[in-house]
């Protein structure tokens, strides 16, 4: 008798503001077998819906409606279900299933919904904006089609087991309200438990971690600067931003939102050369251009820590910088007898 199994890995293809990324399928420990994803084929997602996220601006206490545009590319089943969100590191917000939906919100469609190709539902529903302080909330709704789509990625074979690839589509819509009249205070709030210098590519980079203890969100901006402890020089101000924004444009790039309890990252590149010493890492977090909390970090540069920055300055006195960082001159005939030098000031003060 021959026995042939298909071992299927499912493959969540989930569509999220500013985010769309195939999640992996898991290995099976001991399995050595190589799967190769794109030997399935072209997958499309099987349904597709307007907008992705929708923005309002209301009072604490209003009741807003919201719909979606569900379009099926194909027959499918796809489940609705309102859900709670989860912020990681990077500052991405993604839904947390496990996790009670917020009470401010209602989702009024059916929770299942059988469509044949080209077909359109709306997704209907309602929040209401807490009463709490925060400036900002965020509510989601998760879009999961139930049967996916299977693909044998091996072929068939006479006996033995293959493996196989069932693609899932997943939309996390969201509905952003920023609260008229909010009473903010969540800012100083927040704590700043580590700052550090990073290396990005042989550059500088400035890091912080930011977190939230409170269950209310909040926005802010982050500024820093970098104080010569040797000499308390400080060095211009530049603003941090979390890592889901980094391809934005616009004032939204370096507009960081964190949710109740979670934790986030805010970085950026340095924007002039460091040199070895020892330096503070000074962090304000700014809410309606004011700042609410300041911290301040330890840091040092050591050796070769950023082979990448201009090997072309000299550092004369902290914070002033002499370009080019060496020169030739010569007596004979035909050789360079004078030469230009470029001086710059990073420092915030005159020199």
């Amino acid at each position: 008798m021959r026995i042939h199994h298909v071992l299927f890995f499912t493959v969540a293809l989930s569509l999220t503001p500013g985010l769309s990324f195939a999640q992996p399928p898991q290995a099976v420990p001991g399995d050595t077998t190589e799967v190769r994803v794109g030997d399935a084929g072209q997958f499309r997602p099987a349904f597709q819906i307007e907008p992705l996220v929708h923005r309002f601006e209301a009072r604490r206490g209003k009741l807003i409606p919201f719909e979606f545009e569900l379009v099926a590319k194909t027959e499918t089943t796809v489940d609705i279900k309102a859900v709670a969100m989860i912020q990681q590191e990077t500052g991405i917000i993604l839904p947390a299933e496990n996790s009670p939906v917020p009470p401010g919100l209602t989702v009024s469609s059916e929770g299942r919904v059988d469509l044949g190709e080209e077909e359109m539902t709306l997704i209907k529903g309602t929040v209401r904006v807490p009463l709490d302080d925060s400036p900002f909330h965020t509510f989601g709704v998760l879009v999961k089609n139930v049967n996916g789509e299977s693909v044998d990625v091996n072929g068939a074979q006479p006996e033995g087991t293959s493996l196989g690839v069932k693609f899932v589509t997943q939309y996390l819509l969201r509905c952003d309200v920023d609260v008229l009249g909010a009473r903010g205070g969540v800012v100083e709030r927040l704590v700043l438990p580590h700052g550090e210098l990073g290396e990005a590519n042989g550059f500088a980079l400035a890091r912080v971690f930011i977190e939230n203890p409170t269950p209310d969100s909040t926005t802010f901006n982050a500024r820093c600067r970098l104080r010569n402890v040797a000499t308390g020089a400080e060095y211009p101000t530049f603003e941090l931003g979390m890592p889901c924004r980094a391809n934005l444009s616009g004032p939204e790039r370096l507009e960081g939102r964190i949710l109740g309890d979670s934790r986030i990252r805010v970085e950026a590149p340095i924007p002039h050369p460091l040199f070895v010493g020892d330096y503070e890492l000074i962090v304000d977090l700014v809410e309606r251009n004011k700042v609410q909390l300041t911290q301040r970090f330890p840091v040092s540069v050591v050796g070769d820590d950023f082979p990448a920055q201009n090997r072309n300055l000299l550092e004369v006195v902290p914070g002033v910088l002499a370009s080019p960082g060496t020169i030739e001159l010569s007596l004979e005939r035909g050789g360079q007898r004078s030469a230009s030098i470029e001086l710059g000031n990073n420092r915030q003060e005159a020199v």
